[in-house]
C-alpha cells in the first residue's frame, strides 16, 4: 500500500491468457527508501528489463504522488516536463531491454500521474491490446500549478500554459517499440498519447487528452504547451486506424531539427474536434496523409476537422514537409471568421498534395496567410470549397507558383478541382 506492487528487474513474469489479475497500489509520498539499490519508484507497475506477459485480463488501480514543480525556459519547459508516478512503467535496465504486453484490463491512476510510460530499449517493445481484446488506461488528476509560463515575446496569449501538478498522460513514449491495436486511453490532464522518441504502430483505439483549466485570457490552451489527443515530438508513427475525436485538440507534430525531424504516417484515423485545430504542424515536422496507404493496402478513410481549420501549418520558418494523398479536411467553426481547410502560415513548409477534399466553413479550402518560398509547394489534385465569396485557395500566393507543371484548376463557381491539362 505506501510502494510499488509490483517490481520486476531482469526477469519474467507470464500470466495466462484465461487470467485475471488484480493490482491496487497507493503510494505513500512520506514514506522514506531505506539502503537498498532498488531504484526509487512512485510507480504502480515497474518493469526494469525482463519481460512482463499479462496475455489475460490485468487491471491496475493506483494512487501515485504530485509532480514536482519543476523550472526551465518557458520554450521549452512543457517538453522537458517529468510525470512523477505511472501506473504501468517499462524501462530497460543496465543488462537487458524489456518486453511486455497488456492484452485487455484496465490501468487507471486515480490521482498523482499517467497512465503506461513506455521506454523499453532500443530493441525493447511493449504492446498494448490485441487483434480481439482491447485495453481501457484512464488517468484522473487534473489540478495543476499556478502561474503562467510563457514562450517569450511575439507568441499568442494562449500559447502561456501551467504545469501539471497531479495529472498525467494515458500514454507517454520516449524510445523503443509501441503497438497499439486497441482500447481506450483517456486524460483528465494530460496527452491522449505523447511520443517523444521511438518507433509507433497505431492500428485503432480511442485517444482523448484534456487541458483542465483554460489560457489566462479565457481562451483554450493551444501551441505546442496544449495538450492533445495525440502529440508527437520526436521518433515516428505510424496511424493505420483510430478516433482521436474531442473537444479540445486534435493532434500536434513537432520534431527537434531538421536533420531529426518527427515523422508521422496517417495511413486512416478520424481526427474530429471542436477545438482550434484537427493537426497542428509547428517546426520539424514530416507528415503524410495517405488513407489505405499502409504495406498491403492496410488502414482506413481519413476524417479532419476543426473550428478554425483542419491542419495548421503554424507561423514559422522551420522546415516542415507535409503531403497530402487523400481524405477529408475541413472546417466546422461556423460561418464567420477566418476558418479553413488547411491554413498555411510556414513558408517554408513543402507542401505537395495530389488528392482529398479541402472544405473551408468560413473562407477558403487552402488560404495562404503566408506567401510560400519558390518550389516549397506542389499541387496536383485535389477539390477545394469555399464560403462566401471568398476563392477556394486564397491568400498570398500566384496560381503559376503553386501548380506542378502539366496540372490546371477547373474553376466551377465555389469548388475549384485540380486535374491533368
Amino acid at each position: 500500500d505506501r510502494a510499488t506492487a509490483i517490481y520486476l528487474n531482469n526477469g519474467s513474469l507470464s500470466l495466462a491468457e484465461n487470467s485475471q489479475t488484480t493490482v491496487n497500489c497507493e503510494i505513500d509520498p512520506s514514506c522514506s527508501w531505506g539502503g537498498t539499490n532498488a531504484p526509487h519508484s512512485y510507480d504502480g507497475v515497474y518493469v526494469e528489463g525482463g519481460s512482463l506477459l499479462a496475455k489475460g485480463t490485468f487491471d491496475v488501480t493506483h494512487t501515485g504522488v504530485d509532480n514536482d514543480q519543476q523550472s526551465g525556459a518557458g520554450n521549452t519547459l512543457y517538453r522537458d516536463f517529468v510525470i512523477k508516478s505511472y501506473a504501468v512503467r517499462v524501462v530497460s535496465s543496465n543488462a537487458a531491454d524489456s518486453e511486455v504486453e497488456i492484452a485487455s484490463g484496465t490501468i487507471k491512476n486515480l490521482k498523482g500521474g499517467g497512465g503506461v510510460y513506455v521506454s523499453p530499449g532500443e530493441t525493447g517493445s511493449v504492446v498494448l491490446g490485441t487483434q480481439t481484446k482491447e485495453l481501457t488506461v484512464e488517468t484522473s488528476g487534473g489540478a495543476v500549478y499556478d502561474g503562467y509560463i510563457g514562450f517569450g515575446t511575439g507568441f499568442a496569449e494562449n500559447w502561456k500554459y501551467r504545469l501539471n501538478k497531479n495529472g498525467g498522460h494515458a500514454v507517454e513514449v520516449n524510445g523503443g517499440n509501441l503497438t497499439i491495436y486497441g482500447g481506450k486511453f483517456t486524460a483528465v490532464q494530460g496527452e491522449g498519447i505523447l511520443v517523444k522518441s521511438g518507433r509507433v504502430k497505431i492500428y485503432g483505439g480511442e485517444f482523448e487528452g484534456n487541458d483542465n483549466y483554460k489560457a489566462n485570457d479565457g481562451e483554450n490552451i493551444a501551441g505546442p504547451a496544449a495538450s492533445y489527443n495525440f502529440k508527437l515530438f520526436g521518433g515516428s508513427v505510424d496511424i493505420y486506424s483510430g478516433t482521436f475525436n474531442s473537444e479540445g485538440s486534435g493532434a500536434f507534430i513537432m520534431g527537434n531539427s531538421a536533420t531529426d525531424m518527427a515523422h508521422a504516417n496517417i495511413y486512416g484515423g478520424s481526427f474530429v474536434v471542436s477545438g482550434q485545430a484537427g493537426f497542428s504542424v509547428y517546426d520539424y515536422a514530416d507528415i503524410l496523409f495517405a488513407p489505405k496507404g499502409g504495406e498491403n493496402g492496410q488502414g482506413s478513410d481519413i476524417q479532419v476537422s476543426g473550428a478554425a481549420t483542419a491542419i495548421a501549418v503554424e507561423n514559422s520558418y522551420a522546415a516542415v514537409k507535409l503531403e497530402i494523398k487523400g481524405g477529408t479536411f475541413k472546417s466546422t467553426g461556423g460561418t464567420s471568421g477566418q476558418r479553413d481547410g488547411i491554413w498555411y502560415s510556414n513558408p517554408n513548409a513543402e507542401l505537395i498534395i495530389s488528392g482529398g477534399e479541402f472544405r473551408g466553413s468560413a473562407r477558403s479550402g487552402l488560404y495562404f496567410e503566408r506567401t510560400p518560398y519558390s518550389g516549397k509547394v506542389r499541387l496536383s489534385g485535389g477539390t477545394y470549397v469555399r464560403a462566401g465569396n471568398n476563392n477556394p485557395i486564397g491568400g498570398s500566393f500566384t496560381e503559376s507558383a503553386v501548380l506542378v507543371s502539366g496540372c490546371t484548376i477547373n474553376k466551377n463557381g465555389g469548388t475549384w478541382t485540380i486535374v491533368p491539362e
